[in-house]
This record gives structure tokens, C-alpha cells and sequence, in this order.
């Protein structure tokens, strides 16, 4: 099982003191219960992390205050499971 986080990077996010890496792509072994994870990429406080109906690009969301010109990146979600950013 494939899944993706969003870590909170800079000021201007709801976290007081972030010190996340961005945005990171995980594989899920629900018999073990081990998580790991295949890429991060970096990125300034993504949140709301959704894959597109065909599976294939990763939407997030830049949280943060209007001012700071927050953006919606994408991503592909490349064959082993990396990203691949778009904009």
C-alpha cells in the first residue's frame, strides 16, 4: 500500500516550530506494520495531499499565509513510486 505525507517546512504554517522535509512518498506492509519511505521531495508546508482518479500525479497544497504565495504543486508518480515534480 502506497501512501504520501506532508511535513510542515518553514514559518507561516500552523506548526510553532516546523522542521519537516516536504513532501514524502510511503509504502504501508499492513502484516508487518512497517512503513517506509521511497522519496521525499522538498516542498514549503505541503498539506491535503490527493492522487488524481487515474493514479497517477499527487496533488498538495502549499499551507501557509496568502502573503507568502502559496502554490498547488503536482507531482508524477513515477513507476517506483518517487515523485516527479510538475510546476
Amino acid at each position: 500500500m502506497i501512501f504520501f505525507i506532508g511535513s510542515y517546512t518553514e514559518p507561516g504554517s500552523p506548526a510553532s516550530f516546523p522542521k519537516g522535509t516536504g513532501i514524502s512518498s510511503c509504502t504501508f506492509d499492513p502484516l508487518s506494520g512497517c512503513i517506509k519511505i521511497i522519496d521525499s521531495q522538498f516542498q514549503r508546508n505541503p498539506s491535503y495531499p490527493i492522487v488524481s482518479a487515474n493514479g497517477k500525479i499527487l496533488y498538495a497544497a502549499e499551507e501557509m499565509f496568502a502573503s507568502r504565495k502559496p502554490m498547488l504543486v503536482a507531482y508524477r508518480i513515477l513507476v517506483d513510486r518517487s515523485l516527479f515534480k510538475l510546476n
